[in-house]
């Protein structure tokens, strides 16, 4: 598990900006796009924990679109259903 902290932890540092950069084109948001970044590192950490993959900056940023598309995705079924709450 720590040799994969330490390959995660490379990998944010190095390519951290141009993963949000796109993720924010993605979205259009800069809070949702940070939270499913981090979202998709927590992820990786515990899914890498044998083995990094063969393509780590892919794997982060798709699992970051997916985290981010589930958030977006809630988001609009509660704008949807708001009014049966109030």
């Amino acid at each position: 598990m720590e040799r994969a902290a330490h390959e995660v932890a490379m990998l944010v540092r190095e390519h951290w900006a141009p993963l949000l950069r796109s993720l924010i084109a993605f979205s259009g948001r800069v809070d949702l796009a940070e939270e499913a970044l981090a979202t998709a590192c927590e992820r990786a950490l515990s899914a890498w924990a044998g083995q990094t993959p063969a393509h780590p900056i892919a794997g982060i940023r798709r699992t970051a679109q997916r985290a981010l598309i589930d958030e977006l995705r809630h988001e609009k079924a509660f704008a949807r259903r708001r009014h049966l709450i109030a």
